[in-house]
């Protein structure tokens, strides 16, 4: 499946090997995603859908944003998933 967010980003997703890349978009790629046309594993997406943005949990080979891992130590430790929040979807393709 592909899709398309407001923000001119176009994502291809496959859901029986539970990965995602980002195809291309108007801005660079976020570090977790990765280079443009790269497959990352996931191990969660929320549903893909017209009007909403779509939330990517990352698989275990992502590993946490410096800022993260740090806020963490400052409060004593916990538990944090890496995630990626898309903006809107604007297009669903099979």
């Amino acid at each position: 499946m592909k899709f398309t967010t407001v923000s001119g980003s176009v994502y291809e997703v496959n859901t029986d090997s539970k990965q995602i890349r980002r195809l291309n978009g108007a801005n660079d790629p976020t570090p977790r995603q990765g280079k443009d046309g790269q497959w990352r594993t996931y191990s969660e997406i929320t549903p893909v859908k017209v009007g909403s943005g779509v939330a990517i949990f990352w698989g275990h080979d992502v590993p946490l944003l410096a800022e993260t891992e740090e806020q963490l130590k400052t409060m004593g430790g916990g538990i944090a998933a890496p995630t990626t929040m898309t903006s809107s979807v604007v297009k669903v393709e099979p």
